[in-house]
């Protein structure tokens, strides 16, 4: 039987595996990986999160920031790819509106 891993407090200096940012850039090409680790980091030490795998809460954070639309995520060109902005930005562009 296979131990599982101790649950534990974000590690000091946690950084994401080449792995889990092929997994990022490869699922959601639009996301700023280190704006968004900076957001997770800042998060998880406020509220005292404890978990198993960081790599894997990670990416939990992510896809979960995506579909639930919140601001959990830092995007590449800001509003113009934030999902929660996509749609209000694409009504009012016939009025001739776009973003300084």
């Amino acid at each position: 039987m296979k131990k599982s891993a101790p649950i534990t407090a974000i590690p000091n200096g946690f950084v994401l595996t080449e792995k889990t940012k092929a997994w990022v850039s490869e699922k959601y090409p639009i996301v700023n990986i280190e704006g968004t680790l900076e957001k997770f980091i800042e998060s998880a030490e406020a509220h005292g999160r404890m978990y198993a795998d960081w790599q894997a809460a990670f990416r939990i954070w992510v896809r979960k920031a995506i579909e639930n639309k919140w601001d959990g995520c830092e995007f590449k060109k800001g509003r113009a790819q934030d999902p929660k902005w996509v749609p209000v930005l694409s009504e009012v562009a016939p009025y001739g509106f776009r973003e300084p």
